[in-house]
């Protein structure tokens, strides 16, 4: 697993071999490995219109980078593991994602296990006991989803 190249500095992310890579003001991505990409939602302070906006922004800016970005070729998997997937699962899979509550997708635990030692991500106290949950998305659905006009998919 190669380091990515540092592209910015994000409130509430910490460098810890891997940097995020923003895409806008709320979301950004961790390239885990060749083939995995987590995605991170920050606490930024915006409306719910304008977090819905820049949710659907930046994952359509995240299709994009995965369609013209040679490092992002073989990337297969999209993930997020938040305490947002645990308490609002609902909104994760209006976005297309699939929340693994049994934990059975192979990344499943180990991204929990990497998001509860707080090696990626700084979680603010207020969230830090909150049960966090996992969800992925294959590149194929994501691609379908987002690459194109995903106006067709409203949060």
């Amino acid at each position: 697993m190669g380091e990515v190249l540092r592209v910015g500095v994000r409130k509430g992310i910490e460098k810890v071999g891997l940097s995020a890579i923003p895409l806008n003001d709320l979301v950004s991505y961790y390239q885990l490995s060749k083939d995995h990409i987590s995605i991170h939602v920050s606490g930024v302070d915006l409306s719910l219109a304008e977090k819905r906006r820049q949710m659907h922004d930046g994952l359509q800016e995240l299709a994009r980078s995965l369609t013209v970005e040679p490092n992002l070729s073989e990337v297969n998997v999209i993930t997020a593991t938040s305490w947002i997937v645990g308490e609002y699962p609902k909104i994760i899979e209006n976005l297309g994602f699939t929340v693994d509550t049994g934990l059975e997708h192979p990344l499943a635990r180990t991204s929990i296990r990497r998001y509860k030692s707080r090696s990626l991500v700084n979680i603010e106290r207020k969230y830090k006991d909150k049960r966090p949950g996992f969800a992925w998305m294959g590149r194929v659905e994501f691609l379908q989803r987002y690459a194109d006009d995903s106006s067709k998919h409203p949060l």
